[in-house]
């Protein structure tokens, strides 16, 4: 977004269910807290859902292959996967 948010955000991540089609959207005042909001996304859906998130598409942007997504994905290995 050129213009920062009331809120003082100038980015956003939005999440989508292939399924359902259903869409999330978080506001960020910085790239770097990405991984922040994905985890809180991450939880929120696999407690509804009572899924475990398997598979994380992206757009290659940069902020998913930051070391901090990196390192939390090695941990995750045996259950979820990042498709760049």
């Amino acid at each position: 977004m050129r213009t920062m948010s009331i809120g003082g955000c100038k980015y956003f991540i939005t999440f989508i269910d292939d399924f359902s089609r259903k869409t999330w959207v978080y506001f960020l005042k910085l790239k770097s807290e990405a991984l922040t909001y994905f985890k809180l996304f991450k939880k929120m859906v696999e407690n509804q859902a009572n899924y475990t998130l398997k598979t994380l598409r992206t757009d290659r942007g940069g902020e998913y292959c930051s070391n901090d997504f990196q390192t939390f994905f090695k941990g995750k290995r045996n259950t979820s996967s990042v498709n760049y």
